[in-house]
């Protein structure tokens, strides 16, 4: 592999001494000739000596490469083909990256056909969306010629709408969420407004150095449900979309289901906790709700949701009356969110007894409480409520349970990560009028936070080092402070962070350690400021 010389990595001292080598190897070979100083040394000596150190120290970054101890511990050492090349023989490769997609919807004034152009954008959040294709909006009734053609539909008060669909200019996940405002950038005929239809799909970013070899341990491990590297392993063998995987077994202190059968009984048990996505996907689901008090302008009501509708979700973001207006989106929270278990049907079924140790998993319910519209006590209403969930959960479930996966007589509860909504504010310094696309940075700060496995920490100088790159000149990182908010599995909400790291508790006894919680970032979460100087 051709080695690459990198200048800047290379000291002053180190150069210093290899220019001594090269003077002193000149001066041997023509006596009487002085090569530490004058017109000699400085152009000749001094480009072979910054050449010769450069050499030297991209050697030993080779060498050291080559050791799999030495690229653990420092990802850095070798590139991504060196990489690449040492974990395929764990049969191993790397997730490439990936561009979110979604729908937008476009709201125009007439039912004039358009033709939309191939690559026309839609930006927010700093992000821009591009048409994959062009597209055709044709009128009201018109017959559609190709699989891009899109009918105008008519939504009332002289507007029409439809649909198209976007790729992310950019690989990695998306904050777009359904209802979000979108802007074009260029101007389309009659238009009035354009929305996210639904919430976008997430892409991935590259997987970086030191994720893929944080494999490493798992792959080596076999493909079978009898033991914690084992299933991490057969998780991400069979579900590569996964990024991170922590297995909780007897005698740890986070596992918590210590009530079985007979004395001993728990040494085959294993809770695993997973991260399915880089972050939660949002889910509105239609319920019907009954008025159980008058309290109020609205009263109290109720409603149940039952176990598959969202397996596995966390919490309520908005609760809507079916009947409010599409274009208001302020909902309301749940006065009440009593979590309980329900372990019916066929199959393996794991060992619960309590909501608490549902949370999370395929196998919670919930009865929620909320304010909501007026009526008599016992009316039922239609409302859509919103749920954030860690997709695939189930999936995992009933696999890695199943008769096929599964050892005789061990007990597997697959949980979605315990979340920890992470928040950042960042200072940045800029000099010589320096330009800064904080926007931009947003997503990247997100991008790294959300591919973070299991690690219990995020050091403010960590998330510093990798936007450092993307920084122009000029310009220097003054401040990072990181604070976050973990919601635990018995509801209760717990807050760390500060100016220097943002720091799981230690706490077994709500499931609140290192190896249960993850830590999720929205770029809306994420405030740049900008001093000049």
């Amino acid at each position: 592999m051709p080695i690459s010389l990198d200048f800047d990595a290379v000291t002053q001292a180190d150069t210093e001494q290899a220019q001594a080598v090269i003077a002193t190897t000149i001066e041997e070979e023509v006596p009487g000739i002085n090569a530490t100083q004058g017109v000699l040394h400085d152009i000749v000596v001094g480009l072979l000596g910054l050449t010769l150190a450069s050499m030297e120290n991209a050697a030993e970054n080779q060498l050291a490469s080559g050791s799999l101890a030495a690229v653990v511990a420092n990802p850095s050492l070798a590139d991504t083909a060196t990489v690449d090349a040492i974990v395929s023989n764990f049969n191993l490769t790397r997730t490439s990256a990936k561009q979110a997609t979604g729908q937008v919807k476009i709201i125009v004034s007439s039912p004039t056909p358009i033709n939309l152009p191939v690559n026309v954008g839609f930006l927010s959040a700093g992000r821009r969306y591009a048409t994959p294709s062009s597209f055709a909006l044709r009128a009201p009734g018109a017959t559609l010629l190709t699989s891009t053609d899109r009918v105008l539909v008519s939504i009332g008060q002289g507007r029409y709408a439809a649909s198209v669909a976007v790729v992310a200019d950019v690989a990695g996940i998306s904050p777009v969420k359904s209802g979000d405002v979108m802007s074009p950038d260029v101007a389309i005929s009659n238009f009035v407004s354009a929305f996210a239809d639904s919430d976008f799909t997430d892409g991935q970013a590259a997987e970086t150095n030191e994720q893929l070899l944080a494999k490493i341990p798992t792959a080596i491990a076999g493909k079978m449900a009898s033991a914690a590297p084992s299933i991490a392993n057969l998780i991400h063998d069979k579900f590569p979309s996964v990024v991170a995987v922590s297995v909780i077994s007897y005698g740890d202190a986070e596992m918590r289901r210590h009530h079985a059968l007979f004395p001993g009984g728990s040494g085959s048990r294993y809770d695993i906790y997973v991260r399915s996505a880089a972050l939660p996907t949002s889910t509105p689901v239609t319920v019907t709700a009954t008025r159980v008090s008058s309290g109020g302008t609205a009263g109290l009501w109720q409603c149940g949701i039952t176990r598959d509708v969202a397996p596995a979700w966390y919490d309520v973001t908005d609760i809507l009356a079916v009947t409010a207006d599409p274009a208001d989106t302020t909902g309301v929270e749940p006065a009440a969110d009593t979590r309980g278990v329900d372990l019916s049907g066929s199959g393996f079924r794991p060992d619960l007894i309590s909501g608490t140790e549902a949370a999370y998993t395929p196998f919670q319910t919930a009865a929620l409480r909320f304010s909501g519209t007026t009526g008599a006590i016992g009316e039922t209403a239609d409302y859509i409520v919103t749920l954030r969930r860690m997709p695939i959960i189930k999936d995992i479930s009933d696999y890695v349970t199943g008769n096929e996966v599964r050892a005789r007589g061990s007990d597997i509860l697959v949980k979605a990560a315990t979340p920890c909504d992470t928040e950042v504010n960042i200072l940045i310094t800029a000099t010589n009028g320096a330009v800064v696309d904080t926007e931009s940075l947003k997503v990247s700060v997100a991008n790294w936070i959300n591919y973070q496995g299991f690690t219990g920490r995020l050091p403010a100088t960590a998330i510093a080092a990798a936007i450092t790159p993307e920084l122009p000149t000029g310009t220097i990182i003054s401040r990072v402070w990181v604070r976050g908010t973990i919601r635990c599995e018995d509801g209760s909400r717990v807050t760390a962070g500060g100016p220097h790291e943002l720091l799981v508790p230690y706490a077994p006894e709500i499931g609140v350690t290192s190896r249960t919680v993850c830590f999720f970032a929205d770029p809306v979460d994420i405030t740049i400021s900008v001093q000049t100087e």
